[in-house]
Parts: structure tokens; C-alpha cells; sequence
């Protein structure tokens, strides 16, 4: 699922993310939010262990998180607990134990293991034939998809001016970097 590597004939590392994801997840997560499901999926999908199977999990310090989202300790913290509450990514002791409200991560004065959620993890299931389609074939953008606009598995119905909103402060963002 990672790309290639020194190891592979060099390239750019890379993490493929389902279009699912994508197209459901993404359009309903504040910023934060978004940036660090990104980090966890980066720091699983994107590593393996020694044998070269998929990480499942991996330790992130709070500093890592803030530093890898570019945001303050309050702002990641807030999007920990509204990705656990909705499934999109899971937090554990070194134990193995389930940390599933600030309360509890907050106690666990040791490691914290970051994996993704319940929600996500049936998007990363692939068949063996390889591809991610059961029948083994590999599957483009719009066939079959399950992505219908305006309605979200994950939180309701798409709030369309708030992603129209979205969309035109990034847009005049752009144009502002575009000029300096």
C-alpha cells in the first residue's frame, strides 16, 4: 500500500488513501481533524514492520501530533476526541487498552497508539486478488462507486454552503499566495 522506496527501485514515498475516504470522510472534518487522520493514516498505512506487513498502529507523542498538523496542543487534542467519538481513528495504551475519552488518554501516562478507526477500517480491506473490487479486478473512479453527492455515511447530509464556503475562502487564500 506504500509506495516506492529505496528498497523498491526509489520514487517518492506515498500512502494510498481510499476514495471513500476521500469522498465521504473528508468534505465532513474540520481542518485539524482532517490533518491529523492524515498523519495516522501516514504513520500505518505508510510504514510496515520488519516482516513487511502494514502497521495496524503506531506511538505518537502529543508534540508529534502538534508538530505534524502545524497546529496547537488544544486544537489537536479537540480533534483526538471528535475523531475517536466518530470512529475514525482509535487511540490505546501500550497495554493494548481502548482510550476512548480524553479522561482516560489523559491518565495513560505512558505511550499513546494511534490507529485508524472501526469506520475506517473496512475502506483498507483489500480482496487477495489484489485491486480492492471482491472480484479482484481493479476498480475506477465512478464505476461502482458509492459515493452519492450531498449525503454522507459518516455524519448526515453535507452542509453544501459550508463546503461552498470552504471552497471560496481557500480559493481567495490561493489567490493571495499566488500574488505576494
Amino acid at each position: 500500500m506504500s509506495g516506492p522506496d529505496s528498497k523498491t527501485g526509489g520514487g517518492e514515498p506515498f500512502v494510498m488513501v481510499p476514495c471513500r475516504l476521500i469522498d465521504e470522510v473528508l468534505p465532513t472534518l474540520k481542518d485539524t481533524e482532517m490533518r491529523l487522520l492524515l498523519v495516522v493514516l501516514r504513520q500505518t498505512l505508510g510504514r510496515r514492520n520488519p516482516d513487511g506487513t502494514l502497521k495496524e498502529r503506531d506511538w505518537l507523542s502529543h508534540s508529534q501530533l502538534k508538530s505534524r498538523t502545524g497546529r496547537a496542543g488544544e486544537a489537536v487534542s479537540s480533534a483526538v476526541d471528535s475523531l475517536v467519538r466518530r470512529g475514525l481513528i482509535e487511540v490505546r495504551g501500550e497495554g493494548g487498552r481502548l482510550l476512548a475519552d480524553p479522561a482516560a488518554r489523559r491518565r495513560e501516562h505512558r505511550r499513546l497508539y494511534f490507529a485508524p478507526g472501526a469506520a475506517v477500517r473496512p475502506m483498507l480491506r483489500r480482496s487477495p486478488g489484489g485491486g480492492g473490487k471482491p472480484n479482484g479486478k481493479a476498480k475506477t473512479t465512478g464505476e461502482g462507486d458509492s459515493y452519492s453527492p450531498g449525503r454522507s455515511r459518516f455524519s448526515g447530509p453535507v452542509d453544501r454552503e459550508a463546503v461552498e464556503r470552504e471552497k471560496a475562502r481557500i480559493r481567495e487564500r490561493l489567490a493571495r499566495l499566488s500574488a505576494r
